[in-house]
């Protein structure tokens, strides 16, 4: 209820210590959506499946609140990111202490992590979506998390794949 009710793209929100603070926690919480399981298992068939349709709702809820949470992330954040993770190698050479720079190398490092994490996991997770209105598969990340049939949903998910598509292309890190 929180992340859904905060909005990070007001830009006091939106800073480098932010993301540095909130991707690993978001990356988490998608990453352990896949995890949350069916615990019930009572016997009655009635049950279980009540069960079932609750866990499944559960992982939906979740998945449609931080997919485009990260997705806000890794747009506001891809060119600084990058930049900074790439320079890390050419610094390394100098003498003296920075203390900002080395906070926000830092910071950028937490983030571009945990942005290759989601883009790992997004690849082994991609499966094709036949449900989807389309005459041709795709690979949808997280089809197993989302509702596939909310438009929205299907749209976030496109859009964090094609944030992270290019994220990954273009660092070659």
């Amino acid at each position: 209820d929180f992340l859904r009710a905060a909005d990070f793209r007001c830009s006091s929100f939106m800073t480098l210590n932010i993301a540095a603070q909130m991707i690993p926690i978001l990356t988490e919480m998608l990453l352990v959506v896949e995890k949350i399981t069916d615990e019930g298992g009572c016997g009655k068939i009635l049950q279980v499946t009540c069960e079932r349709r609750r866990m499944e709702k559960r992982r939906q809820s979740i998945a449609g609140t931080v997919i485009p949470l990260i997705s806000d992330f890794v747009e506001a954040f891809t060119s600084i990111v990058k930049a900074t993770v790439q320079s890390v190698e050419a610094t390394d050479s100098l003498c003296g202490i920075d203390i900002v720079t080395e906070d926000r190398q830092r910071k950028c490092t937490i983030c571009h992590e945990n942005f290759l994490r989601l883009l790992n996991s997004m690849d082994n997770c991609g499966t094709p979506n036949s449900t989807l209105k389309s005459n041709q598969t795709e690979r949808l990340p997280f089809k197993d998390f989302i509702d596939c049939n909310d438009s929205r949903a299907v749209e976030n998910a496109r859009r964090l794949k094609k944030l992270l598509d290019l994220y990954g292309r273009d660092s070659q890190l």
